[in-house]
């Protein structure tokens, strides 16, 4: 018979380590793994954190932190992913874009279902839905909120939108526009070019990509786990299953849930991250 462990194991055990490790970089720990925790993680842990930093350009090749990423992810408090989209939509000319969607993934539960109107609900936020995907159609729905809608909260009920939650996105892109001249990024659009847009939320979510398989489920390009796209994904809607996606986080339910699911091309990959990716090896 099992039995409940007699304490709760430590989180910086069992949790992500990037932010600790770009901390403690950032106060000039060289030698993160020899630092003096109180609950020390399991180096398998430290591993993961450095070769994902590495990934992201946030560390050279003597493991510290670079210029032009690593320095400013350790002092922007967004997670890593999000400043190097910020930081990349200067090269893809898409930062008014690239906020917007961070802006939306940021506040969570902005969707609203009355009782009883779960279906009705669904079929109406259908209409923002793109081919493209879920990232893509969250720019859809705040630009809807704002120019159809003047931000009032008739639209959010008629859309089925949390009033509240939706004036909290546009705060935090407010807030996320004052990063970017901190950054040194300038406000720009890729207009109609959603490909540009594509590359930049790629550039950030590269280690979150996933193939589709022959039985019809995803396989995680980074921790080969079997994957499934969500059923609140617009690609469930609308009975899609691409040959490569994007997504931003997964849950556990009866199996593993890919959300926020977003179709990229193979080649996007090869471009944005020629370094993680062996083109022969990876996207055959």
């Amino acid at each position: 018979m099992q039995t409940m462990p007699e304490t709760t194991v430590p989180e910086i055990q069992r949790s992500n380590l990037v932010s600790v490790i770009l901390r403690l970089k950032a106060l000039g720990v060289d030698n993160v793994l020899q630092f003096d925790y109180l609950s020390r993680p399991p180096a398998q842990l430290f591993m993961r954190g450095l070769e994902f930093l590495y990934a992201m350009k946030a560390l050279d090749r003597n493991c510290n932190l670079s210029d032009d990423y690593g320095k400013k992810m350790a002092e922007i408090p967004l997670r890593p992913v999000y400043v190097k989209m910020l930081i990349d939509s200067k090269i893809y000319q898409c930062s008014d874009e690239i906020v917007t969607v961070i802006a939306m993934l940021s506040v969570k539960n902005i969707q609203s279902f009355p009782p009883n109107q779960r279906l009705k609900a669904q079929r109406e936020q259908q209409k923002f839905a793109v081919e493209q995907g879920d990232l893509i159609t969250l720019l859809n729905v705040y630009d809807s909120f704002v120019n159809e809608g003047n931000s009032t909260k008739t639209w959010c009920s008629n859309h089925y939108y949390s009033y509240s939650r939706m004036l909290d996105v546009v705060k935090t892109r407010r807030h996320l526009y004052r990063l970017l001249e901190k950054l040194g990024v300038p406000v720009t659009s890729c207009k109609n070019d959603v490909n540009k847009l594509l590359k930049c939320l790629a550039s950030g979510f590269f280690t979150n990509a996933a193939n589709l398989q022959l039985d019809g489920s995803y396989c995680g390009v980074v921790n080969g786990k079997s994957l499934a796209i969500h059923p609140s994904s617009v690609l469930v809607y609308q009975q899609r299953q691409p040959q490569w996606v994007l997504y931003t986080e997964v849950v556990r339910t009866s199996k593993l849930f890919m959300k926020n699911v977003t179709v990229i091309e193979s080649s996007m990959l090869e471009e944005v991250a020629p370094h993680f990716f062996d083109t022969a090896a990876r996207l055959d």
